[in-house]
């Protein structure tokens, strides 16, 4: 009767490897030599997606899609967690277009080692260790903008370099581990303007910036296999960013002093810029979920402000559930 081949043991190493390692095979000729990067990029929630329909009694004008692309992966390095993230927000009619679309290499340190800075009750509700984030990436505006004759001027580009604090509040709540947590954030941006169009825009910028992140999960425990085992889904989220110099703003829907509608001309203001977005996200399967947004306010480079877009569409997620 044939066996399989025993594992080989490396006694110079203290990991176990595979006996097939050093034949030519696909497996261990193309996924051992990416299997680092491979794990990482399927761990669970570390990438999620949607394609929205902007529904035309909410959203001015006809319907619109709305594309949400947001991925994050990271790994141990050192004391802290080195990662990658990318956010996609793109409408495909003016008043639903956020224009953005941002990279970033984030430095994640966690202050202290144990679950809690402080316990507030013994059934896990309190505070725990602070997070002190280091990142440098680009923010970039896929769609050119318009001046006032209606000529296409560009697409702005930036290299952006960001601090940033959260403190991480979490409840136990229903018997489920992190029912609830919320991260108040304060942080600093600055960075160059690489390409740019509007005359008197400088060539950097700095932004002080206060926010929170919340997040509620629902576990399906009475029937999930009419639903998921992943939980669904309640976040919230809120930047408010102060500038130091001018930078491109946009009002997606100007209106003069008797209504009517003004052509949409991106400008150079000093102005605050708001975002929030609060999403629910309800499972059907470990891959495929339904997902209702609103959301209001600009993102960077060019801030193009939206003024409530609500979206009903399919959000697509690695597998798996994951602590906040």
């Amino acid at each position: 009767m044939k066996t399989s081949p025993p594992t080989r043991i490396d006694t110079n190493r203290t990991s176990i490897i595979p006996c097939d390692r050093d034949q030519n095979l696909l497996v261990s000729k193309v996924y051992y030599p990416t299997g680092w990067a491979y794990n990482r990029l399927t761990i669970p929630n570390e990438w999620n997606g949607s394609f929205s329909l902007a529904p035309a009694v909410i959203e001015r004008g006809s319907q619109s899609l709305t594309e949400d692309i947001r991925f994050y992966g990271s790994s141990q390095a050192g004391p802290g967690w080195i990662g990658f993230s990318t956010v996609f927000e793109k409408g495909a009619t003016v008043v639903s277009n956020l224009d953005s679309l941002t990279s970033s290499i984030n430095y994640d340190f966690h202050f202290g080692r144990g679950p809690w800075w402080l316990a507030l009750t013994d059934d896990g509700i309190g505070i725990r260790p602070g997070e002190l984030m280091f990142s440098t990436g680009s923010e970039f505006a896929p769609t050119e903008a318009k001046n006032a004759i209606g000529v296409h001027e560009g697409r702005d580009l930036n290299l952006v370099e960001g601090i940033y604090y959260k403190q991480p509040i979490s409840v136990t709540a229903l018997r489920f581990p992190s029912f609830l947590t919320v991260f108040p954030l304060v942080g600093a941006e600055g960075g160059w303007h690489l390409i740019r169009y509007q005359e008197g825009e400088s060539a950097q910028f700095f932004r002080k910036v206060v926010g929170a992140d919340a997040s509620i999960r629902y576990p399906f425990r009475a029937a999930p296999n009419f639903t998921s085992i992943k939980p669904a889904t309640l976040d919230y989220s809120f930047r408010e960013r102060f500038l130091s110099g001018y930078e491109p703003y946009t009002d997606t829907f100007p209106l003069n002093s008797m209504g009517s509608l003004l052509p949409v001309t991106p400008i150079l203001s000093r102005q605050r810029r708001s975002y929030s977005r609060i999403a629910l996200t309800w499972p059907f399967s470990s891959y495929v979920a339904l997902n209702i947004a609103v959301q209001r306010g600009s993102l960077p480079p060019d801030f193009a402000s939206v003024n409530w877009t609500f979206t009903v569409g399919l959000a697509f997620a690695s597998t798996g559930t994951a602590e906040h």
